[in-house]
């Protein structure tokens, strides 16, 4: 009986904190909310989206991370899509938009190739 009445006051107390919580998110509603995409690793913070109404991510370049851009092509990749030994690398100024690259990240907590 102990039991049962212990999880009864855990349902109410639940109840309670879910209505608070409602309460508060209510109250939050009546604002607009302003959500943007972001990529987090655990190499670090990557991109954000910086326009409201453009999907697109603005890269990180000034947070301790270096990035290395390998294109994606038969030069580069084998036919299993596994990186080849010495890939050729671009830096952030040679990266053309539209074309594909794999991405590599460099950081100063000693994660590097």
């Amino acid at each position: 009986h102990l039991l049962s009445l212990g999880s009864e006051r855990l349902k109410e107390a639940e109840t309670r904190e879910n209505a608070i919580f409602s309460f508060a998110f209510f109250n939050l509603k009546v604002k607009p909310l302003t959500y943007i995409e972001t990529y987090l690793a655990s190499e670090g913070f990557i991109a954000f989206q910086h326009e409201q109404d453009n999907r697109s991510m603005k890269m990180v370049l000034n947070n301790g991370l270096f990035f290395e851009f390998v294109p994606f092509n038969g030069e580069n990749f084998n036919s299993e899509g596994e990186l080849v030994r010495k890939p050729k690398t671009l830096l952030i100024n040679e990266v053309h938009e539209g074309e594909e690259y794999a991405v590599l990240i460099s950081t100063c907590a000693g994660a590097w190739r």
